[in-house]
Protein backbone atom coordinates (compact mmCIF):
# COMPACT_ATOMS: atom_id res chain seq x y z
CA UNK A 1 0.00 0.00 0.00
CA UNK A 2 1.41 3.43 -0.94
CA UNK A 3 2.11 5.88 1.84
CA UNK A 4 -0.57 8.15 3.33
CA UNK A 5 0.30 11.23 1.27
CA UNK A 6 -1.53 9.60 -1.66
CA UNK A 7 -5.33 9.92 -1.70
CA UNK A 8 -7.39 7.50 -3.81
CA UNK A 9 -10.78 8.42 -5.22
CA UNK A 10 -13.49 6.70 -7.28
CA UNK A 11 -13.84 9.74 -9.53
CA UNK A 12 -11.84 11.42 -12.26
CA UNK A 13 -12.44 14.76 -13.96
CA UNK A 14 -12.31 14.99 -17.73
CA UNK A 15 -9.58 17.62 -17.41
CA UNK A 16 -7.36 15.30 -15.37
CA UNK A 17 -8.16 12.39 -17.70
CA UNK A 18 -7.02 14.38 -20.75
CA UNK A 19 -3.96 15.83 -18.96
CA UNK A 20 -2.72 12.43 -17.81
CA UNK A 21 -3.25 10.97 -21.29
CA UNK A 22 -1.22 13.84 -22.75
CA UNK A 23 1.61 13.21 -20.24
CA UNK A 24 2.15 9.76 -21.74
CA UNK A 25 1.76 10.97 -25.34
CA UNK A 26 -1.51 9.16 -26.03
CA UNK A 27 -3.73 10.42 -28.83
CA UNK A 28 -5.60 13.62 -27.94
CA UNK A 29 -9.36 13.23 -27.63
CA UNK A 30 -12.06 15.89 -27.93
CA UNK A 31 -13.49 16.82 -24.50
CA UNK A 32 -16.96 15.54 -25.45
CA UNK A 33 -15.56 12.14 -26.46
CA UNK A 34 -13.43 11.89 -23.31
CA UNK A 35 -16.42 12.76 -21.10
CA UNK A 36 -18.54 10.12 -22.85
CA UNK A 37 -15.85 7.56 -22.06
CA UNK A 38 -15.82 8.54 -18.39
CA UNK A 39 -19.62 8.51 -18.24
CA UNK A 40 -19.69 4.95 -19.62
CA UNK A 41 -16.96 3.60 -17.35
CA UNK A 42 -17.89 0.77 -14.97
CA UNK A 43 -15.29 1.90 -12.44
CA UNK A 44 -12.46 4.39 -12.34
CA UNK A 45 -9.94 5.32 -9.76
CA UNK A 46 -7.63 8.26 -9.44
CA UNK A 47 -4.86 9.12 -7.04
CA UNK A 48 -3.81 12.57 -5.94
CA UNK A 49 -1.12 14.14 -3.85
CA UNK A 50 -1.48 17.65 -2.43
CA UNK A 51 -4.70 18.08 -4.43
CA UNK A 52 -3.12 17.24 -7.79
CA UNK A 53 -4.31 14.14 -9.66
CA UNK A 54 -1.20 12.10 -10.47
CA UNK A 55 -2.67 8.76 -11.54
CA UNK A 56 -5.73 7.09 -13.02
CA UNK A 57 -7.09 3.75 -14.16
CA UNK A 58 -10.43 2.71 -15.63
CA UNK A 59 -12.38 -0.49 -16.09
CA UNK A 60 -15.11 -1.14 -18.61
CA UNK A 61 -17.55 -4.02 -18.06
CA UNK A 62 -20.56 -5.09 -20.08
CA UNK A 63 -22.31 -6.65 -17.06
CA UNK A 64 -21.88 -10.08 -18.63
CA UNK A 65 -18.48 -11.72 -18.99
CA UNK A 66 -16.29 -9.12 -20.74
CA UNK A 67 -14.31 -6.57 -18.75
CA UNK A 68 -11.50 -4.36 -20.03
CA UNK A 69 -8.81 -2.62 -18.00
CA UNK A 70 -7.60 0.59 -19.61
CA UNK A 71 -5.95 3.97 -19.10
CA UNK A 72 -3.54 2.96 -16.33
CA UNK A 73 -1.32 6.04 -15.99
CA UNK A 74 0.88 7.47 -13.24
CA UNK A 75 2.68 10.80 -13.67
CA UNK A 76 6.41 10.35 -14.19
CA UNK A 77 7.73 11.66 -10.87
CA UNK A 78 5.26 9.51 -8.89
CA UNK A 79 6.00 6.20 -10.58
CA UNK A 80 7.50 3.34 -8.55
CA UNK A 81 5.45 4.20 -5.46
CA UNK A 82 2.99 1.31 -5.88
CA UNK A 83 0.25 3.59 -7.22
CA UNK A 84 -0.50 1.66 -10.42
CA UNK A 85 -0.49 -1.61 -8.50
CA UNK A 86 -2.93 -0.22 -5.93
CA UNK A 87 -5.27 1.24 -8.57
CA UNK A 88 -5.36 -1.95 -10.64
CA UNK A 89 -5.91 -4.11 -7.56
CA UNK A 90 -8.77 -1.89 -6.40
CA UNK A 91 -10.45 -2.15 -9.81
CA UNK A 92 -10.05 -5.94 -9.90
CA UNK A 93 -11.46 -6.14 -6.36
CA UNK A 94 -14.45 -4.00 -7.41
CA UNK A 95 -15.14 -6.31 -10.36
CA UNK A 96 -14.84 -9.39 -8.11
CA UNK A 97 -17.33 -7.81 -5.68
CA UNK A 98 -19.89 -7.48 -8.51
CA UNK A 99 -19.41 -11.06 -9.71
CA UNK A 100 -22.25 -13.35 -8.69
CA UNK A 101 -21.77 -17.00 -7.68
CA UNK A 102 -21.34 -19.17 -10.75
CA UNK A 103 -20.46 -16.24 -13.02
CA UNK A 104 -17.32 -16.09 -15.15
CA UNK A 105 -15.77 -12.79 -16.12
CA UNK A 106 -12.81 -12.44 -18.46
CA UNK A 107 -10.62 -9.40 -17.90
CA UNK A 108 -8.90 -8.07 -21.01
CA UNK A 109 -6.28 -5.38 -21.51
CA UNK A 110 -3.81 -4.17 -24.09
CA UNK A 111 -0.53 -3.70 -22.24
CA UNK A 112 1.91 -1.13 -23.54
CA UNK A 113 4.91 -2.81 -25.12
CA UNK A 114 7.30 -3.98 -22.43
CA UNK A 115 4.77 -3.54 -19.61
CA UNK A 116 3.29 -7.06 -19.74
CA UNK A 117 5.16 -8.24 -16.65
CA UNK A 118 3.44 -5.57 -14.52
CA UNK A 119 0.05 -7.19 -15.20
CA UNK A 120 1.25 -10.76 -14.73
CA UNK A 121 1.39 -10.27 -10.94
CA UNK A 122 -2.42 -9.91 -11.00
CA UNK A 123 -2.83 -13.21 -12.85
CA UNK A 124 -3.12 -11.83 -16.37
CA UNK A 125 -1.02 -13.45 -19.08
CA UNK A 126 0.39 -12.33 -22.40
CA UNK A 127 -1.23 -13.45 -25.62
CA UNK A 128 -0.75 -15.29 -27.80
CA UNK A 129 -0.61 -18.25 -25.49
CA UNK A 130 -1.35 -21.95 -25.78
CA UNK A 131 -5.02 -21.69 -26.78
CA UNK A 132 -5.56 -17.98 -27.36
CA UNK A 133 -4.35 -15.81 -30.21
CA UNK A 134 -2.87 -12.33 -30.08
CA UNK A 135 -4.83 -9.39 -28.78
CA UNK A 136 -5.85 -7.21 -31.71
CA UNK A 137 -7.12 -3.71 -32.30
CA UNK A 138 -7.67 -1.07 -34.98
CA UNK A 139 -8.22 2.68 -35.08
CA UNK A 140 -11.30 4.09 -36.86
Amino acid sequence: MPDSRFVFSDSLSVEDFLRLRAEVDWIALPVEQAQAGLDNTFACISVSVDGETVGMARMLWDGCYCAFLTDVVVSGKYRHNGLATEMVQRLIDRLRAEKKDGWYIKLYLMAAHGRESFYEKFGLYARPSGEEGAGMNMWL
